[in-house]
């Protein structure tokens, strides 16, 4: 036994978590007798295909990013080339917005972007882009015709909604079609909080 839990043995299945497969991989490689299924291989093939990526800041982003937001940037892309999602945290008014926005336009060609923030901050995403991210579309979806709003969004729009909205339009918004498509949740959303 290891931890209180019986040792496995030759023939039963673990499962670890997708996560782990890039630090498990160099343990692996001195084990016999193992064996990986397709998604594991896909999982390490998708992560050895982010941490090869160079991210380059799009030219026509106009801002400056100092080096721990260009390494915030850098890492936003790499998990969106895994297709994971993460959380870029720290304190107020260190450029998480920037580091977000700078994404967002280098991946605005492979189609819509949704950004789901509180109402309070909504708006300031939509000025941010304007100042920013030139070349993202910010759609804010509030008042007016938000279905049409939804059906509408494309490459380089940047759709963004409060998250009060989501209990109303969340299986909607779960109909764009995202570069890395996720399925939203729908109601109840209170375990959505951020």
């Amino acid at each position: 036994t290891r931890n209180g839990r019986p040792a496995a043995q030759k023939g039963q299945k673990l499962q670890l978590p997708t996560l782990a497969a890039s630090a498990f991989e160099e343990v692996a490689n001195g084990l016999e007798d193992l064996e990986f299924d397709d998604a594991w291989t896909e999982s390490l093939e998708r992560i050895k295909k982010a941490e090869a990526i160079r991210p380059r800041i799009p030219k026509n982003f106009r801002a400056e990013l100092r080096d721990y937001q260009k390494e915030g940037y850098k890492w936003l892309m790499r998990l969106a080339e895994w297709g994971v999602g993460g959380c870029l945290a720290d304190d107020m008014g260190l450029g998480k917005t920037i580091q977000g926005l700078a994404m967002l336009q280098a991946r605005a060609e492979l189609g819509p972007a949704l950004v789901i923030a509180p109402a309070s901050v909504t708006r300031n995403w939509v000025r941010e882009a304007a100042k920013f991210a030139p070349t993202l579309n910010s759609v804010l979806l509030g008042q007016g015709d938000r279905k049409e709003a939804i059906e509408s969004v494309g490459p380089y729009d940047m759709l963004v909604v409060s998250y009060g909205l989501l209990p109303f339009e969340g299986d909607a918004l779960s109909l764009i079609p995202l570069s890395e498509p996720r399925r939203l949740p729908s109601r109840p959303y209170a375990c959505l909080r951020l």
